[in-house]
């Protein structure tokens, strides 16, 4: 007898942007990196993301100074994807509009 192993797994970004024809998704990390290196599990998220969403850009956003790190993903043929992904660092804001501004510029939107 077989048995089936149903998962009921719901993929939820903090923050997804859609315009047109274009889709960005952001996942906001409230934990604070020694250097700019996130976790393989961070990195394995944001690639799910991007084949969920079909997203054109995803960024992971954690609290910090550390500088942008953006690059891109490779198929599964081996072939550098047009797909965005990045590691972005954003100090802590008290003003709300000025810290999703400061978002918005860094993804470029």
């Amino acid at each position: 007898m077989k048995h089936h192993l149903r998962l009921n797994i719901t993929i939820r970004p903090d923050i997804v942007i859609s315009k047109k024809n274009s889709c960005a998704v952001l996942d906001t990390k409230w934990k604070n990196l020694k250097d700019a290196n996130p976790s393989a599990s961070d990195l394995r998220q944001s690639y799910v993301y991007h084949h969920y969403h079909q997203a054109d850009k995803v960024a992971l956003v954690y609290p910090g100074y550390f500088n942008k790190q953006d690059g891109f993903y490779f198929d599964d043929a081996g072939a550098l994807s047009s797909r965005e992904c990045a590691v972005l660092f954003l100090p802590p804001a008290e003003d709300i509009d000025q810290w999703q501004k400061d978002i918005s510029d860094a993804i470029g939107r």
